[in-house]
Parts: structure tokens; sequence; C-alpha cells
């Protein structure tokens, strides 16, 4: 049968479209079919017709899912006035998916969708299925692995900046509620109590190398440093600035706190005694918007390319290259020793590009954008890794990644934090890498941090970053 002559028998049965498939039409026609099917009305038919068309088990694979979010309120055994897709057999579940699965080409097509919404709907085909049962439930699970995610809900503003600890259990979030929480990263359920302290927004949070305190930078001048375990403010906190701190980072070995302010000045103290280890470093005309540090002395030459202010800077973790972010839509590469740009300017965002950061092996480079999407790229290529990661429904400030790599963090607007699966320290002297809001297009910034010596050097006018939450498994 053909397309035209199946549209057709379908659109009888109530279905859309009877001159021609558009994709859209066929992402109608099955979650019609997915709602005949639950009702218990004959819709075999119309389903094995719908994945006779190319694009027919991914629209199919796509009504399934967005009819077990629609119904998940209900739960697998609790009562329902209506019918719900939880509710039907073992077989029909079985067939459905069978259906969906049946082409080797089926994805998420750029969808995102809750764990916690996917397992419990096969978990009784691996309990208590047969081979079959289990070979279609785990095929379905294997979809959704690159589709499915954590969401953490609790700030009641924007979510600004995330950072993981170091053995990857735990994930934190600051916001614009004046908090800082704490998650199980496995489980996106909130753990220890809510640290409060800070008297206006956290713009940034950092975690020292042995995940025992919290670095946080506020609106309200001050940097506060938090014990992990305890969620109590520690001396010598707080460490006060001139103005709003918008971006802080701790060094590897825990010994320096770095803020960079809104006044344009980055600021250095000693960890334990809370005393400037040398004067502000000047040079920027506008907001320090993000401030990132490696283990490298050298001082890093001023970087120029971007068309616009450059929201945040990463380095690599062996020091080799740094990445920019810009409000120019743009990612940009830098080699760390000679500021020159490495390759062309990365393009797939469509609005700015607020937060990046290097995988821990430097192979990958993960940024969260105000067009809602964390997109993935090859640092050797050049490419886009996969399709752009969506979940979010407002601007992503902020992203992070595990240091085991298995997991993307970002934090939103939206006031969440996502996590999801992406398949896959002690020297003394560090380079510390800033960028500004000036309108210059300009980076970075290098001193050493034990004794200052390079910091008339250290200032050079530069664009950054302002971070927020969401998380994902890499």
């Amino acid at each position: 049968m053909g397309a035209r002559s199946s549209g057709t028998a379908i659109r009888k049965d109530g279905l859309r479209n009877a001159d021609g498939w558009l994709r859209e039409d066929l992402s109608s026609s099955a979650r019609i079919a997915v709602q005949h099917f639950v009702n218990r009305i004959d819709g075999n038919s119309i389903i094995e017709q719908i994945v006779g068309f190319e694009n027919g088990p991914q629209a199919l694979i796509g009504a399934v899912i967005e009819t077990l979010e629609e119904d998940s309120h209900q739960g697998v055994d609790q009562p329902t006035t209506r019918p719900s897709i939880w509710q039907i057999s073992d077989d029909k579940k079985v067939y459905v998916l069978d259906q969906a699965l049946q082409s080797a080409h089926t994805s998420g097509d750029g969808t995102y969708v809750l764990m916690k919404v996917i397992k419990p709907f096969v978990d009784g085909l691996l309990a208590r299925g047969t081979e079959e049962y289990m070979r279609v439930a785990r095929k379905f699970l294997q979809l959704c692995s690159d589709m499915c995610i954590l969401q953490r809900k609790g700030h009641t503003y924007h979510v600004t900046s995330v950072a993981f600890t170091p053995d990857c259990k735990c994930a934190f979030s600051g916001s614009g509620d004046k908090t800082i929480r704490i998650w199980d990263a496995a489980t996106g359920q909130g753990v220890r109590e809510t640290l409060r302290g800070q008297e206006y927004r956290i713009l940034s949070v950092a975690v020292s190398s042995d995940g025992q305190r919290i670095i946080s930078g506020s609106d309200d001048s001050t940097v506060r440093i938090w014990d992990a375990q305890t969620g109590q403010e520690v001396a010598p906190s707080p460490l006060r600035g001139d103005t709003y701190l918008s971006s802080v980072a701790i060094s590897p070995d825990g010994s320096r706190i770095i803020a960079g302010s809104a006044d344009g000045t980055i600021h250095v103290w000693d960890a334990e005694t809370g005393k400037r280890v040398i004067p502000p470093l000047k040079g920027h005309e506008d907001y320090v918007r993000s401030v990132a540090i490696s283990r490298g002395t050298e001082v890093i030459p001023k970087m120029t390319g971007h068309a616009s202010s450059v929201w945040s800077v990463a380095i690599s973790l062996n020091g080799s290259k740094i990445v920019s972010g810009s409000a120019d839509e743009t990612v940009r590469i830098w080699d760390e020793k000679t500021g020159q740009q490495v390759g062309e300017p990365l393009r797939g965002h469509t609005d700015w590009v607020n937060s990046v950061v290097f995988s821990p092996d430097g192979r990958r480079i993960v940024c969260g954008s105000d067009d809602r999407t964390i997109r993935i790229w090859d640092v050797e290529t050049g490419k886009q890794v996969g399709k752009p990661l969506k979940g979010h429904i407002g601007p992503v400030y902020s992203v992070q990644i595990s240091s085991d790599g298995k997991l993307i963090a970002s934090g939103s607007d939206d006031e969440t934090i996502n996590s999801k699966s992406w398949p896959r320290q002690t020297c003394q002297s560090y380079t510390l890498a800033s960028s500004s809001s000036t309108s210059s297009p300009n980076l970075l910034a290098a001193l050493d941090l034990v004794d200052g010596a390079n910091d008339e050097r250290n200032a050079q006018s530069s664009k950054a970053s302002f971070s927020g939450v969401s998380v994902v498994p890499l």
C-alpha cells in the first residue's frame, strides 16, 4: 500500500492528512493511534501502517513517550478514572514497543525525558517477562538512555551555577534565591540541608578538589566558604570585595580562592587566613564574568576574536587549550601558549553561549546557551557531537562535567537542575584565566597565585561568563 492510500485509510479512522505525510502530521497521527490503543479501540492496523512509513517508528516512539509523561501522575498501581497507558497489559506493552523499535533508525530525535517516567513502564517486563519481553524492554531502555534526564526542582529562582563533588556523588547548585542546594547525582534527590547565608543572589559556586569546601560568590559582594558535610559557614568566611562577585574558583591545592568582580577586578585570597595574596588585579573594563585556573605558570597572551562579550572561559586539564563562549553565539578554542585561535569558531547555538567546559580527557567541549540547549563538540575536529541536548524551558546559564566524565549537570533560568548520562592534583603554581563583559572581544590573564609575580601582566581585556544549572550523563 502506498503512502497516499495508507494516509487516506488512516484518515478514515480520524487521523490526519489525506494529501501526503509531513513529519508533523505523522507524529500527530501516531499520538492519536496510541490513544486509540490505550482506550482499547482496535488500533493495531493503524499502528502497523504508521510504522510502514520512513519516519513512522520514530513518530510512534515519540507518541508512546509523550503519553507516558502525560499519564505518569497516575502511576502504575493507582486507580484511574480513564484509561491510562500505565494500565495496559504486558502483551500490549510489548506489542506497541516492538512496533516502534523495529526500525534500526529509531531515535529520540532531540527529545529528553525523565528516567523516572521511562523505567517503571518496563520494570515488570524485566522482572517477570519471557526472553522476548525482556529483549523488547532492554531495547527500549537502550534507546531511552540517550534521552533520559534527572530533573532537580527546589530552587525558587534562576539556577545560576552548578558544580560536582570530585567523587561524582553529589551536585551543588547556586541560585538567585540566595541558597545553595546539594543533590544526589544518581537519584536527583536533595541531600543535606540547604545552605543559607548570602544576602543576595548567588552568582557562582565552586567545590574544592578534596570535596570538603564549597565556595560561593554573590551580589552581596562576598565570597563565602562552606563545610560540604555540615553545611555550616566556616572561617575565614566571608571574604569581602567592593561590589558583586560574579565568578569564583579555588586552586587545585585549595590554598587560593579567586573571584571576578563587577568592577572589572580579580581578587585572590589565602583560603586559610582570608588575607589578600596580592592587590586586586585590574585591566578589565567591565564585569569579570568568568575565571578559571590551570596548573601552568606561563603568562597567556591577550586573545582577540569574538565579536561580542565573552561570557565564559575554561582551561583544559592539561593546560594546553582554552575555550571561550560568547554573546556572538560562537565557541572558540585557543592555544594557551601562543594565544592564537585554534581552528574555526564552533557555530550552532542560536543565542548567547553562557557557559563552557572541557571534558576531563580534553576531547570534548560542552556548552550551554540562551537558546535553551546544551551542545557537545569534538575538540579535534570542531564538529558537533550528536544532537543538541534539550530539556530546559529557559536559558541554560551553567554547565559542568563530573570528574569521571559520565555526567553533565546544567542549571537554568527555569529554576531546575538537569542531569544526563553521556555514553561516554598538588602543584602550587597555576595560571588564572578570566573574561569580562567589556565590549572589547578579548580574553585572558595569567598570574602566579603563590607570589603574584606576574600580577601586572595579568589583567588583559577579556569577555566572560555567567554560570547556571542541569545535570547530564556524558
